[in-house]
């Protein structure tokens, strides 16, 4: 079995495609939430302090969040999985070096760590988007610059409505496996 996933922008065409030549097991694991312990309120920022993220990250620290600023590389993403500290992740893309540098590390992200809502932030973006055909991705993406309502509703659906139900998808897809 080959797994699969396409990236498409209206209008704008075929972005990128990825094949991993692997089960879907392999590839989507039976989600392990952390224990509410564990998880902390932690906002990971991925991005430049002085770039798009910066007013973001003020407006976090305004309203209580304790934020963790990371290096915009996409073989950091993976560190996000052991830190159970971090309780969701905003990712400047465009700091990233695009949808084409970050899409393997934003995948093993998601695989690795399906419970951890994910925000991507670009100026690519033709618009803030919410529906669930990004879950592999992430559970919301927003055009930059952001605006503060955008960002107040996106934190809330991503936590709220599309992470919960990317890790039902996920559950479900390892049962339906599990039991032919």
């Amino acid at each position: 079995m080959t797994a699969r996933i396409r990236i498409e922008a209206p209008g704008n065409g075929f972005l990128a495609g990825l094949a991993h030549p692997a089960s879907a097991a392999a590839l989507w694991p039976v989600p392990q939430p952390a224990p509410v312990a564990e998880t902390a309120g932690r906002v990971a920022l991925f991005g430049r302090p002085e770039g798009t993220m910066a007013e973001v990250a003020t407006w976090l620290r305004r309203d209580g969040v304790a934020i963790a600023w990371a290096r915009p590389a996409p073989d950091l993403l993976a560190s996000l999985a052991a830190d159970r500290r971090i309780g969701l992740a905003l990712i400047d893309l465009d700091a990233m070096g695009g949808i084409l540098a970050a899409l393997e590390s934003l995948l093993v992200l998601r695989r690795s760590r399906p419970d951890l809502p994910v925000i991507l932030v670009s100026r690519g973006f033709l618009t803030d988007d919410f529906d669930l055909e990004r879950l592999p991705l992430c559970d919301a993406s927003l055009r930059a610059p952001v605006r503060r309502a955008v960002l107040e509703f996106a934190l809330s659906e991503a936590a709220e409505v599309n992470n919960p139900i990317w890790v039902s998808r996920q559950a479900e897809a390892c049962g339906s496996r599990a039991h032919p």
